[in-house]
This record gives C-alpha cells, sequence and structure tokens, in this order.
C-alpha cells in the first residue's frame, strides 16, 4: 500500500495524513495537500474578501431567527466553556 503522495501545486511529496478525502478521486484523496488548499482558500477570500461579507450578510438576514435559536442552545449547552474562557 502507497504510503506517501506528491502535492501537485507544491510539488513535495508527503504522507497521505497532509491530504484531504476526496471522494470523486480515484485514490480518494485530493491531489492537493492540507496547506495548499488552505491558502488558496485564504488567498481566494482576500481577493473575493467583499462578495464574501455580502453574501453572508444575506445568510443572515434571510436565517437570522435560526441562527439565534442555535447560539442559545450552544451558550446554554456550554455554560461552563464560555465562562471558563471568559475568566
Amino acid at each position: 500500500m502507497k504510503k506517501y503522495k506528491t502535492c501537485t501545486k507544491c510539488k513535495i511529496t508527503k504522507t497521505l495524513r497532509k491530504f484531504s478525502k476526496d471522494k470523486n478521486r480515484k485514490d480518494k484523496l485530493s491531489p492537493w495537500c492540507k496547506n495548499c488548499c488552505k491558502l488558496s482558500r485564504k488567498l481566494l477570500y482576500i481577493i473575493n474578501k467583499k462578495s464574501f461579507t455580502i453574501k453572508l450578510q444575506k445568510y443572515y438576514h434571510k436565517n437570522q431567527r435560526k441562527i439565534l435559536i442555535q447560539c442559545k442552545q450552544y451558550r446554554k449547552s456550554h455554560q461552563n466553556e464560555i465562562k471558563n474562557i471568559g475568566k
């Protein structure tokens, strides 16, 4: 069984743990390593920051009640953790 794979973006051979799963690929792994994927997403966000912000705002306004209920449930079930963070 193969234990290493070469990233097609940075051309560095890495262990299989450094690659995300991709069920549509033959080997079931992404062609880019996790670091390259992270950097490309970060760059994409920087380039399109304004459109991402607008999409998030539209989503929030459309689903405001749902989001507020989820936040309230989270705060209720994680009270101790939230108190410890505040200290």
